[in-house]
């Protein structure tokens, strides 16, 4: 496994997100809990997913 620092993994992102009409998303969590991240790109409150993808 290959370990990146903080600016090396906001590079890779900002490469990834190119030409696809997003873009990375801070999070900072306030509290422990458990929360789900979006991987439909649908949802209305990034980087969580709000259930938009269960709509189609």
């Amino acid at each position: 496994m290959v370990r990146l620092r903080q600016e090396q993994k906001s590079a890779v992102l900002r490469r990834l997100a190119q030409g696809h009409g997003f873009a990375p998303v801070e999070f900072t969590a306030e509290k422990s809990e458990k929360v789900w991240f979006c991987g439909c790109k649908r949802t209305a409150k990034p980087p969580l997913c709000d259930g938009s993808h269960k709509k189609s």
